[in-house]
């Protein structure tokens, strides 16, 4: 369930940078883009660690949750309106503290 999650926000984010993200600097641009980039591998690899019951997994779910927080402070920088970002930015609050329970992290303890 966390893996779809976690890979539906990635999704979301891709359709977000793709379809709205209008940056006046080509350079920051492609510092958003590069940065999507490794958010996409990121839920790879978490959802590879996840699925073989990997310990590593929970660690990389917790970056990536706070890599698109990260994604989505670079876009507010870019000039991009909040309030087009609050899903996201709950989506990826509301992973962080589920992942934070201890029962959750209990999983990936094998």
């Amino acid at each position: 369930m966390l893996v779809a999650i976690l890979i539906m926000q990635g999704v979301f984010a891709g359709f977000e940078i793709i379809g709205r993200t209008r940056v006046s600097d080509p350079a920051f641009q492609t510092v958003i883009s590069a940065a999507f980039v490794v958010y996409v591998v990121l839920l790879a690899v978490f959802a590879f660690g996840a699925w073989r019951r990997m310990s590593w997994a929970w660690m990389v779910a917790i970056a990536v949750t706070l890599f698109g927080l990260a994604l989505s402070g670079l876009r507010i920088l870019a000039g991009e309106q909040i309030e087009q970002l609050l899903l996201g930015i709950a989506i990826d609050g509301a992973l962080l503290y589920y992942l934070a329970k201890p029962s959750v992290r209990a999983l990936f303890k094998a």
